[in-house]
């Protein structure tokens, strides 16, 4: 739309006052293409998946045996002995802010008092598309907007055009006081 009213813009402008500033004749075709469905995984849900499947670590992290979810049995181990190989970093709080902001959430132990992890040392996550031996759910796995990790996500598509509105009133209101 913006495009539309710049080309427009130029068209009804005086040729002659502004010829530099001119672009040449644009013919412009607007397409309506069907909605491609993106099959990219990211890089950091590929790591993920790549660490909870591999064997050699499964003392350190494994799926659960739901296979809805994976443990990390020891962070401080996990921390200094996986998360290097497969990160520029060794910080577990740095790896579970990324999960975070995948949509991963901690998966509380109910009979242990909600708070406190399966043992010592222990967490689990969960996320609905990250789940064992469904590799074709990973692109599923999007990081999430910064709207909606703040709560600020639109509610109303219509919002921020009526707010955009309101101040671009405003500002006419000021250059006419």
């Amino acid at each position: 739309l913006f495009l539309i009213k710049f080309v427009y813009w130029f068209h009804i402008m005086d040729t002659k006052e502004m010829p530099a500033l001119m672009p040449a004749p644009l013919d412009i075709k607007v397409k309506e293409e069907p909605e491609q469905i993106t099959t990219q995984i990211a890089l950091f849900i590929s790591k993920v998946w790549n660490i909870v499947n591999n064997s050699d670590t499964n003392d350190l992290i494994s799926w659960s045996i739901s296979g809805k979810t994976f443990i990390v049995h020891d962070e401080v181990r996990f921390a200094k002995e996986v998360l290097p190989h497969y990160f520029k970093h060794s910080n577990f709080a740095s790896f579970v802010r990324q999960l975070n902001l995948y949509g991963f959430r901690k998966v509380a132990q109910p009979d242990q008092g909600a708070l406190l992890a399966l043992k010592q040392g222990s967490v689990e996550f969960w996320h609905t598309n990250f789940r064992q031996g469904h590799h074709e759910l990973l692109h599923l796995v999007q990081r999430r907007s910064v709207a909606s990790r703040t709560g600020m996500e639109e509610k109303n598509p219509n919002l921020s055009r009526v707010v955009t509105d309101i101040h671009n009133m405003k500002g006419r209101q000021e250059n006419i006081a």
